[in-house]
C-alpha cells in the first residue's frame, strides 16, 4: 500500500472541495465541544441535586396528613386530622430506623412589630425540627422542650422576615405579633436561600407546635410529621415501616387507600426531573447527532427549529409544583 499516494488524493479531494472540508472539520469540533458541555453540565447539575438534598434535610422523611388522589394530585393536609401527636410519638419510639421526629403545624399569616407588617408562614415544630432541617442558629437560640411543654410565646425567625420587620436593629429580645398572639423573637436562623420549588426558605417564623395549635390555630391534629432516618440508605425502608404502623394504627382495611403520604428528597427532585424533560420533550436526546451529521461533507439537511431549543440533560435549574417542602 502506498500510503505517499493515499495521503495526496486525499491532499486533492480536500483542496477541491475546501467549503465542504472547513464545515467537516468545524462539525467535528462542534459535536465534540457539545459532548464535553454534556458531560460538564450533567455533573454540576448532579452536583446541585446533592446540594438540594442536603438542604432539604438529615435523611428527611416527610409524613403529609391526607392521602393522594387520581394522577397523584393531593387531597391536601390542612383541614385534614388524620395525623396526630400519638402517630408521630409512635414512629419515634417503634421505628428504630428513624432518629429524630417532630410534628409540623403551619399556616400562612401576617406578623406585626411597630408600624412594619408582613405576610408569611409560620411552623409550629418541636426543637428536634432544626436538626432534622439541618438549619442552623445564627443570633439567639431555639426554644427548648419545656417552652414546647407549656405553649410558650417564644418564635425563631428567618432573615427574610428579619429584614422586612426589624431591618438593622437586633430583633433579639422584641415581640412581634403573629396573628393575634404576642410572641418574643428568641433567634435568628442562619439564611438557607431558595428550596428545590423556588420558594423562600427564610422567609418563615419557627415557633413550638403546642403554641401553633392553641394559640394560633386552634386544632389538636397535626398538618405533617417530620422525620430524620438514621443514615440516607435507611429513608425508604424507614417510610415503608412509618406507612405500615400508620396504617395499623388507622385501622385501614387493606383495600382503603393510606390517610397520610410519606415522601422523601430523592422522590421530590426526581419528580422535578422527569416534569422538566417531559416539557421539553426530544430536544435533549438530539442535540449532539443534529450538530454532527449535518457538516458530513455532500449531505443536505433542511433547517430544524430544534436548534433554537436545544436543553442539556442534567441542567441544575429545578422546580417542583407540588413541593412545599418543610
Amino acid at each position: 500500500m502506498n500510503y505517499a499516494a493515499l495521503l495526496r488524493s486525499a491532499l486533492v479531494a480536500l483542496l477541491r472541495n475546501k467549503m465542504r472540508s472547513i464545515l467537516t472539520v468545524l462539525g467535528i469540533t462542534i459535536g465534540i465541544a457539545a459532548v464535553i458541555c454534556v458531560v460538564a453540565i450533567g455533573k454540576a447539575g448532579q452536583a446541585r441535586v446533592e446540594q438540594q438534598l442536603n438542604n432539604l434535610g438529615d435523611n428527611f422523611v416527610w409524613i403529609e396528613a391526607g392521602g393522594r388522589a387520581v394522577n397523584g394530585v393531593r387531597t391536601g393536609t390542612h383541614g385534614t386530622k388524620s395525623l396526630v401527636l400519638a402517630d408521630a410519638i409512635a414512629i419515634k419510639d417503634q421505628i428504630p430506623l428513624i432518629k429524630s421526629v417532630s410534628p409540623n403545624v403551619d399556616a400562612s399569616v401576617q406578623i406585626i412589630y411597630g408600624n412594619q407588617n408582613w405576610f408569611t408562614s409560620y411552623r409550629g415544630v418541636s426543637p428536634e425540627y432544626f436538626d432534622i432541617k439541618r438549619w442552623y442558629i445564627d443570633q439567639g437560640a431555639a426554644f427548648s422542650q419545656d417552652d414546647t411543654d407549656r405553649a410558650a410565646d417564644v418564635c425563631v425567625i428567618g432573615r427574610t422576615v428579619r429584614d422586612q420587620l426589624f431591618g438593622v436593629e437586633d430583633p433579639i429580645g422584641k415581640v412581634i405579633r403573629v396573628k393575634d398572639l404576642p410572641c418574643k423573637v428568641v433567634g435568628t436562623l442562619l439564611p438557607k436561600g431558595l428550596s428545590v420549588s423556588g420558594q423562600d426558605q427564610d422567609d418563615t417564623i419557627i415557633l413550638p407546635y403546642t403554641t401553633a395549635q392553641k394559640k394560633i390555630k386552634g386544632i389538636t391534629w397535626l398538618d405533617d410529621i417530620l422525620c430524620s432516618a438514621v443514615s440516607q440508605d435507611a429513608v425508604k425502608i424507614a417510610g415503608q415501616e412509618a406507612a405500615a404502623l400508620l396504617r395499623d394504627r388507622h385501622h385501614l382495611r387493606p383495600e382503603e387507600e393510606d390517610d397520610f403520604n410519606i415522601r422523601n428528597p430523592e422522590d421530590i427532585i426526581q419528580a422535578q426531573l422527569e416534569a422538566r424533560r417531559g416539557r421539553h420533550g426530544r430536544g435533549d436526546s438530539t442535540a449532539i447527532p443534529w450538530g454532527i451529521g449535518d457538516a458530513q461533507p455532500g449531505r443536505r439537511r433542511r433547517w430544524s427549529p430544534l436548534w433554537n431549543c436545544r436543553l442539556f440533560p442534567g441542567w441544575p435549574n429545578v422546580a417542583v409544583a407540588d413541593a412545599n417542602v418543610h
